[in-house]
């Protein structure tokens, strides 16, 4: 197949011919990223739909609404969505609310987690019947990480007072920063939890209208205990800097960015199959993806975005992505560089495009020059964005590639 920017473009205006095939690339794409299920366990009320708040950066609103049905009382929510997802939270319901036995739920979410996130009111003593399931849980799969988080810290503050700053509770012993019955709370549940749990974290993550600043306070704290659960790297992928919200014109612009982030994302992952000028089939799928979803949002043309963005991107896009096509062969450091790449250019495409339609739905003719300017801009955030997630899960691939081998000459 000999590339050019308008097989490129058809391939994304009008890619019914290949539906199938693309399909089935980015199939290949999607099996190559396992997002990390966390399993949110934890009383009703005890903070687990702030966490994911916190994590990804969606509103009550929008959270309220993701979630979907797994058993008669599990949910799950799928970031951004159940089609792009880059990380699962498994939530079963409140442990303990009357009427209701959770064994149906807790055998089903030990089917599919990769870790716990026991989710307890750091003020709250009775914690009994959380207990009993992460010792279960604990003997059954020894090797899941197990995370203790701590939360409404503020419950244990005095009248009047607000967070401590700077963030303290992550010292051992905690220091007299803390208010003391608050932190003979928190040592009194982890000595209750002692040997269930890997790490803990005390956070306090509330709503504008309670008072504290910072809203999400211990969120890095949160992010670093996740590391062993989350692939490296993935906080950077998942935030979006308030000035390039900004620069994008606010609410459209975050409404697209997870689908940005995310076919970013698969397009770096179909780049990684080691198979030259084929895995193009795949990054071509992501970007079509991406675009129309992005045009759908802003509700303009796609047509006149590539129109537009074509010249400003330049003709020396599509030979760089046939040369990063080959990087894919080489193991570890060439996948990882030739998803990196891809990733990264695949989010400036979307960034300009988000730009674009921003400027025309304000009446504005953008300018060749200033679509390039944007897109260069944004492919220099991307190459920072996601280096170190796609060196991690190059080195993921290879290793469970040599897992898999291992298996072979064992048999």
């Amino acid at each position: 197949m000999i590339w050019s920017w308008q097989t490129w473009t058809r391939q994304i205006l009008t890619p019914q011919a290949d539906e199938m095939r693309l399909e089935r690339e980015l199939a290949k794409a999607k099996a190559g990223i396992e997002p990390p299920v966390l399993w949110l366990l934890g009383k009703a009320q005890s903070g687990k739909s702030s966490i994911i708040q916190g994590l990804t950066g969606r509103s009550d609103i929008e959270i309220g609404e993701g979630w979907r049905a797994c058993t008669r009382a599990s949910r799950i929510y799928d970031f951004p969505n159940d089609e792009e997802r880059l990380i699962r939270f498994l939530d079963t319901r409140g442990i303990g609310e009357p009427n209701y036995d959770p064994a149906d739920d807790i055998t089903y979410a030990k089917t599919r987690a990769h870790g716990i996130l026991v989710v307890m009111r750091a003020c709250d003593p009775a914690q009994a019947i959380i207990k009993t399931i992460v010792s279960h849980a604990r003997k059954q799969h020894p090797g899941w990480p197990v995370i203790l988080v701590q939360t409404t810290l503020h419950e244990g503050y005095p009248h009047g007072t607000d967070h401590p700053d700077p963030y303290c509770f992550d010292a051992s012993p905690l220091p007299a920063a803390i208010p003391g019955d608050l932190a003979r709370a928190i040592d009194s549940q982890q000595r209750d939890f002692a040997g269930l749990f890997d790490r803990h974290v005390a956070i306090d993550f509330t709503h504008p209208e309670d008072g504290f600043a910072p809203r999400f306070y211990g969120l890095d704290a949160l992010w670093t205990a996740l590391a062993g659960i989350v692939p490296s790297g993935l906080r950077a992928v998942l935030s979006a800097e308030p000035d390039a919200v900004a620069a994008m014109r606010g609410i459209f612009f975050e409404a697209a960015f997870p689908h940005v982030v995310a076919y970013s994302i698969l397009a770096g992952a179909a780049a990684m199959v080691p198979v030259p000028v084929a895995n193009l089939t795949g990054v071509t799928a992501a970007q079509g993806k991406m675009m129309h979803s992005i045009a759908s949002i802003y509700g303009q043309s796609l047509l006149h975005g590539l129109t537009a963005l074509g010249p400003a991107v330049g003709v020396s896009f599509l030979p760089r992505m046939m040369a990063r096509s080959f990087l894919a062969g080489v193991p570890v450091l060439g996948s990882a560089a030739a998803g990196v790449w891809t990733a990264a250019t695949t989010y400036a495409i979307g960034c300009a495009l988000c730009w674009y339609f921003a400027e025309v739905a304000r009446g504005a003719v953008p300018s060749t020059a200033a679509i390039s300017r944007v897109y260069q801009e944004e492919l220099t955030r991307g190459q920072d964005r996601f280096r170190e997630y796609f060196a991690s899960l190059a080195s993921r691939t290879v290793e469970k590639s040599d897992r898999h081998e291992d298996r072979l000459d064992a048999s």
